[in-house]
């Protein structure tokens, strides 16, 4: 690769992966504990749950989501 790929987020950049989660504490941390990068320290709310935003190695932005429970 030639040049690595700069992405915004949220303006400008796609998600290409969801990966749901019953507790995004839970999770995220796990996850931290494996070095992956989150883009905020916290879960963050929105319309259906919860979600965190990492990034890949590559620089692509992938989502870590928790649904609520209705």
């Amino acid at each position: 690769m030639d040049k690595p790929a700069s992405t915004v987020y949220p303006g400008g950049s796609q998600v290409v992966l969801c990966v749901a989660t019953d507790n995004i504490e839970n999770t995220s941390k796990e996850y931290r504990e494996k070095g992956v990068d989150f883009l905020h320290d916290a879960p963050q709310p929105f319309v259906a749950g919860l979600v965190m935003t990492m990034k890949d190695p590559a620089g692509n932005v992938l989502e870590l989501l928790q649904f609520k429970k209705e």
